[in-house]
């Protein structure tokens, strides 16, 4: 703001470009890993993530980012392309161990939570290949089309498909949780299905990959189907909103009956 306020000459693009590895990998990316070392072993049922891997993780993505911050700072450009394939490779190791802890899951039967992770773990490894194959071959981000795609994997296919994953088991457990310290004595709370139904969150989930594969083409297609690609992602977030109110609302019922029994 300084800078674009006093004249200065900075280089605006880059500093973008760097603030988003930052926001993308150093923020959401290490955010999201910590959160899936519990939730994935605890909801979907899967071994824990070896210890020393996934230290490696966050480790990988801090270094390859003080490496992207010095190509610019030093305006050393032959460090750029090695801090961008690192950032990838660390991006793929996570994943791809995510991948191979889902496949030893003792729940057979792949709900919606699971989905919704394997929409993300595929839409992101396809990202993250595509960041190593600029590091290796930076022509290709001359495709108009390339970062729109990377976008579009990363941001909608990868973290918000992580993000409603995780509200379908983290709020109905909550308020599960909540229903188990208000039961009065000899009554159980209702099961987390009862709260939201699996059945919900799945038609809602089919409305999310029909949006992300709209966006996807819209990238290519942009004036027949970007219109589409919005409408249906909005119609997909108004029905997560919904099942989620749905799950508040048989929750407080539920409240309000344990309240007038335990009177």
């Amino acid at each position: 703001l300084l800078g674009l306020a006093n004249g200065w000459a900075l280089p605006v693009r880059d500093l973008t470009n760097l603030h988003a590895a930052w926001g993308l990998g150093g923020w959401s990316g290490i955010l999201l890993a910590a959160v899936a070392y519990v939730v994935v072993p605890m909801f979907q049922l899967t071994p824990g993530y070896p210890a020393r891997a996934a230290w490696w993780f966050p480790l990988g993505v801090l270094l390859a980012l003080l490496l992207r911050s010095l190509s610019l700072l030093a305006t050393t450009e032959w460090l750029l392309h090695p801090a961008l394939f690192l950032l990838g490779a660390s991006g793929v190791a996570f994943v791809w161990q995510t991948l191979r802890l889902q496949r030893l899951r003792r729940r057979a039967r792949a709900d919606a939570t699971l989905r919704y992770w394997q929409l993300g773990l595929w839409s992101s490894l396809l990202a993250l290949f595509m960041l190593m194959l600029q590091s290796l071959i930076p022509a290709v981000a001359a495709y108009v089309a390339w970062n729109l795609v990377f976008g579009v994997l990363i941001l909608l296919g990868g973290f918000c498909a992580f993000i409603i994953g995780m509200l379908y088991k983290i709020v109905p457990f909550l308020l599960w949780l909540a229903l188990q310290n208000l039961a009065p004595p000899g009554k159980l709370p209702p099961a987390m299905s009862r709260l939201l139904s699996e059945a919900e969150m799945q038609r809602q989930m089919w409305s999310f990959f029909v949006a992300f594969l709209l966006s996807t083409a819209a990238v290519f297609f942009s004036p027949w189907l970007s219109g589409a690609a919005g409408l249906a992602l909005a119609v997909s977030g108004l029905w997560l909103g919904w099942n989620l109110r749905q799950a508040v609302l048989r929750y407080r019922q539920c409240r309000t009956e344990f309240k007038t029994r335990g009177a």
